[in-house]
Parts: structure tokens; sequence; C-alpha cells
């Protein structure tokens, strides 16, 4: 009885023992974590917004905090100068483009699929769908709540500045001067090229009067000026002295059009020039035609060519002598290996 029951034993133990071992063996279905999938906003290129306007001001300073507020936008470099001295009054960069983590989108029908697997294949889609949207709409809110802030903590930094009264008389060639050497700080910083848009507020009228010699490379910016009083005389004359200094575009915006400032300084920031300026003085052999414009310089001359028609005399003064021998150059040379 006592050998039977020692068997028994035995024989439970290694039963028990191999039911363990093969628990511990066996892999039960568990929850794996999904792959997930990086959500980015848009992203700006890199910009940089230069302020000139008087501390002293309180207009010059609301019009200021309410510019920096509506151009915020990722990676934004803001400077705020004086405009009696050429002092820095702020300088900050807005905060990084935010992302957020989504789950990946639901892996593609196998081949031959049946309706069932159809339907729900595109119940998946669009749940994946209203996921995504709710997600990025959250991330707009959340990075248009940083860059508030963000814009109230540079305005903040303006009034914290104590401002001292200047005896220094105004000068535009002066602050220009000062906004350039900041830029080119910028550039050797490693920010490499950039869109800029320089603002200049509060310019009165003994100021406009003495129109401002060319400085140095403005860097292809564009250059506003805020509740501009001169006439359509000075207007040409100041446009032409910023496009001689190397501005890409300049804006003089008077009081009763205050507020196309916004999107245009927007449009700066974007890259996006929009208008031609005319009654501006070009100096000889300023300028260089970049190679993106010769195809349709060169189509343009094809056209003509082709259809055989004079161009009005009057019209070839509208285009730059030098753009229409380049492509004229380009288009017989097409037209002859084409022969």
């Amino acid at each position: 009885m006592k050998a039977l029951q020692t068997s028994l034993s035995i024989r439970f133990m290694v039963l028990f023992s191999t039911l363990v071992l093969g628990i511990s063996s066996c892999r039960f279905p568990t929850s794996h974590s999904q792959d997930m999938r990086t959500l980015f906003l848009p992203v700006a290129r890199a910009s940089v917004l230069v302020i000139i306007a008087n501390p002293d001001s309180p207009s010059d300073m609301r019009a200021t905090g309410a510019l920096v507020t509506a151009s915020a936008r990722p990676r934004e470099q803001v400077i705020i100068l004086n405009s009696q001295d050429g002092a820095i009054l702020a300088s900050s960069q807005a905060p990084d483009s935010l992302s957020v983590r989504v789950s990946a989108p639901p892996g593609r029908l196998t081949s031959n699929p049946t309706s069932f697997q159809k339907a729900r294949y595109r119940e998946a889609l669009q749940h994946y769908q209203s996921m995504v949207l709710h997600a990025q709409s959250e991330l707009q809110t959340k990075e248009q709540r940083a860059l508030a802030a963000w814009a109230r903590s540079t305005m903040a930094e303006v009034a914290s500045r104590p401002t001292l009264q200047s005896t220094h008389t105004v000068s535009i060639s002066g602050d220009l001067g000062v906004a350039v050497s900041d830029l080119s700080s910028l550039r050797e910083a490693g920010m490499g090229v950039v869109n800029t848009v320089i603002v200049i507020e509060g310019v009165i009228g003994t100021i406009v009067r003495s129109v401002p010699p060319p400085v140095a490379n403005l860097q292809a910016s564009t250059v506003v000026i805020e509740d501009f009083p001169g006439t359509t005389n000075e207007e040409a004359a100041w446009q032409a002295s910023l496009v001689q200094s190397g501005a890409a575009r300049a804006v003089m915006l008077t009081p009763a059009i205050d507020d196309q400032l916004k999107p245009i300084v927007r449009q700066g920031l974007d890259g996006a020039v929009t208008d031609t300026l005319t009654s501006v003085l070009f100096g000889l052999g300023q300028y260089k035609l970049q190679a993106a414009a010769l195809p349709q310089l060169r189509r343009l001359c094809c056209i003509s060519s082709l259809s055989n028609i004079r161009t009005p005399q009057r019209a070839l003064t509208a285009i730059p002598t030098a753009c229409l021998s380049i492509a004229a150059t380009f288009s017989c040379r097409s037209s002859a290996r084409r022969k």
C-alpha cells in the first residue's frame, strides 16, 4: 500500500512538473502595441522679422505687439530695434513646430477581399482619418497657444527694457545698417538663407523729406514703411533707394491703407511677392537674371518669333533689355539646334 502511494506521488510530481513546463513555454496572445507614426504640422521656412519702432510711442508699441502676434510662426526670429538709436529692445525665436504620435493607418486589403472585408476596411479607414484630423486640430490649437505665449513674452521683454530719452537724430539709414548687421550675424550663426521682412514704424514728415541714401546689402529683404506721410514722388524716391540697397520689395503704406501691413508682412515671411514696383530707379549692372526665369523668356521669344509679331517699342521698355537679349540668345541657339 505504501509502495502504491509512493508511485502515485512520483507520477503526480512528474505530471505537475510537465504541466508547469508546458505552461511556461506556451505564448498566450498578448496585446502588442500598434505601430505608431509621427504627425507633423506643415513646416514653415525659417524667417526673420525686424521691427524698427519708437518705444516711447504708445501707438508704435501697440502696432508692434499686434504685428508680432499676427505674424508668429514656428522658428521665426523677431528682432525689435529702437528707432532712436538702433538699440535692441528684444530678440527672440519662436518655438519649433509641434508633433504628436498617432497610430499607423490600417494595412492594405489582401488580394481578392470579400465584401465583408472591404466594408471593415472602409470603416477602419474612415475611423483613422477622423482620428488624424482630430489630432491635427488639437496640435494646431496647442501650437497657436504656444506662439501666442511667445509673442507676449517678447513684448514683455520690450516693456522691461529701460528706455532713456535719446538726443540722437533719427536716422533710417543707421537703423537699417543695424538691421543688416543683425541679419548677417544670424546667417553666420548658421541660420542660412531665410525670408526677411523689415518694418519701419512711425516715420514722420521731416524724416520722409530726407530720402535715406543706399545702405549696405539688405539681403533681398521685404522693407515696409508704415504710416508713410509722403507724396508719390517721395514714395518713388524711397523705393528707389531701398531697392538699390538690395531690398527685394519696398512697400510704402500710407495711413489710409495701414490695414495691409499684416498681410504684406505675412507674404514677405512666406516668400510670396505678388506685386511689381513702378517708378523705381535701377543701377546699371545691379541685378543678374535668375536661371529659373530663362525658360519663360525663351518661350516668350519663341512665341513672338513663330507668330511673326512685331513688339511695339513702348512694350519693349517694360522688359529689361538685358533679359530680352539673353532670352533671344538662348532662343536662337535652341532654334538653330532644332533646324
